[in-house]
């Protein structure tokens, strides 16, 4: 089988929990299912696409030349799609444009939360999404959690077109524990980055 996957969260994010988890599906097509798998992502600025493709990660100058080069990599992808025959394509997140373009090719997105619809924190993403949730050949949820709310947000949306698969594990080796570290009887720990919508502020 072969499948596409699209550019759009690996500009968005240099490290994050949703290019990880679309580097590690790659991964585990390419490995486990022995599919093949192309992410045209010219110019590498996420931390793990850049161990995934075994390139030199690199450091994007200006936001001017971010756009620039996420407009040149849309347009390749745009060339593909229209010339290259690909089994699935499985978007990275919901731009319109990319959905439209995949109007041949069987369409899959992953929704790893409603966070946007339920809080009503980001119009733009929540009307992407919902386009992209009715163009799509298939979902996945990744709990079943997140397939109720897509069907209490979406209920025109078929229960069938949702497959929820869970989010799996790497086995990473035990990390060698440094001399000096000591952990206090009473902590806190906070894993992820302390942007607005991680709530570190209310946390603290």
């Amino acid at each position: 089988m072969k499948v596409l996957f699209d550019h759009q969260i690996f500009y968005e994010q240099r490290v994050g929990g949703v290019s990880r988890y679309h580097i590690e599906l790659a991964k585990g097509l390419t490995q486990v299912c022995g599919d093949e798998v192309e992410i045209p992502v010219p110019y590498v600025m996420n931390t793990y696409l850049a161990d995934y493709t075994n390139r030199k990660l690199k450091k994007i100058p200006s936001d001017a030349v971010l756009r620039r080069v996420y407009q040149l990599s849309t347009v390749n992808l745009l060339l593909k799609l229209r010339y290259r025959p690909y089994d699935i394509v499985h978007l990275t997140w919901y731009n319109p444009r990319m959905v439209r373009a995949c109007e041949n090719h069987r369409l899959v997105i992953t929704i790893h939360d409603m966070v946007q619809e339920i809080f009503g924190t980001d119009a733009v993403t929540a009307e992407r999404k919902n386009f992209a949730v009715h163009h799509a050949d298939g979902i996945i949820a990744i709990s079943e959690s997140t397939k109720r709310d897509i069907l209490r947000f979406y209920p025109d949306i078929p229960e069938e077109k949702i497959e929820v698969i869970y989010h799996g594990t790497n086995h990473l080796g035990e990390a060698a524990r440094p001399v000096s570290f000591t952990v206090p009887d009473h902590y806190l720990l906070f894993v992820g980055q302390r942007g607005g919508y991680k709530n570190a502020a209310f946390l603290m």
